[in-house]
């Protein structure tokens, strides 16, 4: 969704874009926009959480607002390996996430 509305910026009705980006509108769920009514300060949302739909990456969107702008960053990262039992032969451990792409908004 993009939302529309007006700022001081830019007084007349248009679309929200982030300060990143203010050539394009930026395209948001609506319950990322409610999200970022609710709380302006830095937040992270599960844009697509581990093991939804068998997803081994997951994205999380990093959502703030500061003096009427919109800063919006995707983070992709790997998703973290089941534990293993101590001494199971042939199986690495990986409890870490891995950072794969970071796409600002």
């Amino acid at each position: 969704m993009v939302a529309v509305g007006t700022s001081r910026a830019h007084p007349g009705l248009h679309a929200l874009t982030s300060a990143e980006h203010p050539e394009r509108p930026l395209a948001l769920y609506r319950w990322q926009w409610e999200a970022l009514a609710r709380n302006p300060r830095p937040a992270e949302l599960a844009d697509w959480p581990c093991g939804d739909h068998g997803a081994e990456e997951e994205a999380t969107l990093r959502l703030r607002a500061d003096r009427g702008a919109v800063h919006a960053t995707r983070i992709t990262s790997t998703c973290p390996d089941e534990p293993t039992a101590p001494g199971a032969a042939g199986k690495d451990r990986r409890f870490v996430r891995k950072i794969l792409s970071r796409e600002v908004l």
